[in-house]
């Protein structure tokens, strides 16, 4: 028979954490590697601009709020990890703190940062290229549109560098929760 404590415990900190960690870590895989080069293949540039415009800024705003609120938890649930990220870095509880840390602060970054700047780089770059009829690749377009190129590939080099380590840092806690589960060791 099904009991409240039942239930409570079945929506109990470990379960949104695990829930929490696969949820952000199949919609990082999806996105990185699956969606998007299917975008790229199925629609052209203008249409996968406005789908990226549409698209980053909710996965981004996602994974900040999974990527703190994971923190968050294990912080509650690891009492000792705080303080041992700073004085005893090595540790198992600061070691995951540490992960943690760092993809919500990956995250946080492309949000509020990467992803804003990146986007308004592509619109202006999309609006130089049909004010010359010409393409960013073509190699007498005009320094103005080659300079907005080299930023927009500059600040997307950023973003995938940081969502390649947050697939990391992802991967590496899905095997710690796999080896001790999301209560620990």
């Amino acid at each position: 028979m099904v009991s409240w404590s039942l239930l409570k415990e079945l929506f109990g900190y470990e379960a949104l954490y695990t829930l929490s960690w696969g949820a952000l870590f199949g919609m990082t895989l999806w996105v990185t590697f699956i969606g998007n080069f299917l975008a790229v293949k199925a629609v052209s540039r203008e249409p996968y601009r406005k789908l990226t415009a549409a698209w980053f800024p909710v996965y981004f705003g996602v994974t900040s709020a999974l990527g703190t609120f994971m923190f968050s938890v294990y912080s509650y649930t690891h009492p000792d990890t705080l303080g041992y990220m700073l004085t005893k870095p090595l540790t198992p509880d600061a070691l995951q703190g540490w992960v943690l840390a760092i993809l919500a602060i990956l995250s946080a970054v492309q949000f509020f940062y990467i992803a804003p700047a990146t986007e308004k780089v592509m619109f202006k770059r999309a609006a130089k290229e049909r004010a010359e009829g010409k393409a960013f690749s073509d190699p007498t377009a005009s320094d103005e549109l080659q300079a907005l190129s080299e930023e927009f590939f500059k600040l997307h080099g950023y973003s995938v560098l940081m969502n390649t380590v947050s697939i990391i840092a992802l991967l590496f806690h899905g095997l710690w929760i796999g080896t001790f589960g999301a209560a620990g060791y």
